[in-house]
């Protein structure tokens, strides 16, 4: 899982530095690959915990089941050239014949073996709506709905496609029309994780908190939404009701949580804690990466100058040099603070060629700020000194990749900590040696 997370946040950290685009996620159908068992596999890990009680035995087989049969699902997608994308390894499909066959086997075999041991898995039934096993069972439901979306997504205009209906595109606006609202209340449902326990006590649960603490939460994104449009207005920021829902559960997650921590409320485990709060963030950097984030292409040469929000972008000079395989156009751009005047950035874009590759890459620049990145790239050039430059303000980018690095962090936490079973086994085995003292 930690594994998984990294690859998709590297990759998604790539697309960014690398190609020059300015996007980290583009709903690619590779980048859709590795996303379908990332979500399976969250939902088997919390069905695993909940499977400790006998609960959920049979939705933990079934998604094991699963989310190896995507594993290879991505494999295919890759290898086998039926999808075009940048990240795809092969064009011939008959590559994947093999692999096609070994998902079928696989998935055929297992869920036959399944259903023939169906009557022998025993499963205890969840009693109660106020437990975290009720917590996981909608969270399961809800990450599989989520995969369902992407599945078809990705498929569709392949399916489409053979069926001989001609050539349709599925792109961004059908998988955050579908997947935001899903995305949305698993949030909610992750909030309210540190309020309940595993099993129902005599005790009824406490709901004064976790409603202050929602209350809290929509204050404050409205807050933070409210100010945001306003400051964001005149580079075309509208209200968002998408960036309210999304903070507001972000915020709800976070809140919750942290209370939780303080207050030693519950009994959720610290690598359970900071992988939640690290989707939360991530969660939160996404939203208002997309809704507050905003543009300019502008022709600039030595000299000249241009607004750019709160900020005035000067191109100084242009650099020529050569490195160890390639000549390049370096940029030489200052980024002055209209609000502090001391607070100027130097941003270098270039253009390089590679002449043993006849290929001209366009290496951007990334200003960072601590709500922000300030994204210059060079296009084509207009004429001996100036250049169509691309500058983008992508608002609150880096807190993905500090949202996906805490829930690697959850992970290893989690692996390295030692099992309750062992501490018990542990100190059982000293007292014993006590007695025999």
């Amino acid at each position: 899982m930690a594994i998984l997370t990294a690859g998709i946040a590297v990759g998604s950290w790539w697309a960014y530095y690398e190609l020059g685009w300015g996007g980290w996620w583009f709903w690619d159908p590779v980048e859709n690959a590795s996303l379908l068992p990332w979500l399976m596999s969250t939902a088997l890990l919390h069905t695993m915990m909940v499977a400790r009680s006998k609960q959920l035995i049979f939705w933990t087989y079934s998604l094991a089941f699963i989310t190896f049969c995507l594993s290879i699902l991505g494999t295919f997608i890759v290898r086998s050239g039926v999808l075009t994308s940048v990240h795809a390894f092969a064009v011939d499909p008959t590559k994947g014949f093999s692999l096609l066959a070994i998902l079928t086997l696989v998935f055929v075999l297992a869920f036959v073996a399944l259903s023939c041991r169906a009557d022998a898995i025993k499963s205890a039934s969840i009693t109660s709506v106020v437990t975290k096993p009720f917590l996981v069972l909608i969270s399961a439901n809800l990450f599989v709905l989520a995969t369902a979306v992407v599945v078809f997504g990705t498929f569709y205009p392949m399916v489409y496609e053979l069926a001989g209906l001609g050539n349709i595109s599925v792109g961004a606006p059908y998988f955050n029309l579908l997947f935001g609202p899903i995305a949305i209340v698993s949030l909610f449902v992750m909030g309210a994780v540190p309020f309940l326990g595993w099993s129902r006590t005599n005790e009824k649960p406490s709901i004064g908190k976790p409603i202050i603490l929602v209350l809290v939460s929509l204050l404050l994104a409205f807050a933070i939404v409210t100010y945001s449009t306003k400051h964001y207005e005149p580079v075309g920021a509208e209200w968002s009701n998408w960036a309210l829902f999304t903070v507001w559960a972000s915020l709800w997650v976070l809140i919750s949580h942290i209370f939780s921590a303080i207050a030693k409320v519950g009994k959720t485990s610290l690598s359970a804690l900071i992988a939640h709060i690290g989707i939360a963030i991530a969660a939160f950097g996404c939203v208002m990466n997309a809704e507050y984030s905003y543009e300019i292409t502008k022709r600039l040469g030595p000299g000249s100058q241009v607004d750019f929000g709160d900020y005035q972008v000067t191109y100084v000079d242009t650099n020529l040099y050569i490195g160890r395989n390639f000549t390049a156009e370096q940029a030489i751009i200052e980024i002055a603070d209209k609000e502090n005047d001391r607070c100027t950035m130097v941003a270098t874009p270039e253009k390089r060629h590679y002449s043993v590759r006849v290929m001209t890459m366009t290496e951007p620049s990334m200003t960072p700020l601590w709500h922000g990145d300030i994204y210059i790239s060079l296009g084509d050039k207009v004429d001996t000194t100036d250049y169509a430059v691309r500058i983008q303000f992508k608002a609150f980018v880096r807190w993905i990749w500090f949202g996906a690095l805490l829930v690697c962090l959850s992970a290893c936490i989690a692996l390295f900590r030692k099992p309750k079973t062992a501490l018990v086994s542990q100190s059982s085995s000293s007292r014993e040696a006590v007695n025999v003292g």
